[in-house]
């Protein structure tokens, strides 16, 4: 994991809640199993 990149998150404004299921949200990672599992053992520590 390089915490050197940038990372960006866009956020619309809208008048009205679409219907579905409601909001989805993506990330894009090269190593995400190594992610995942670095964050919930750090989220085990709370």
């Amino acid at each position: 994991m390089n915490l050197n990149q940038i990372t960006i998150l866009s956020l619309d404004l809208t008048t009205s809640i679409p219907k579905g299921e409601g909001v989805c949200v993506y990330f894009e990672c090269e190593d995400l199993d190594q992610y995942v599992e670095k964050f919930e053992t750090k989220r085990n520590q709370i």
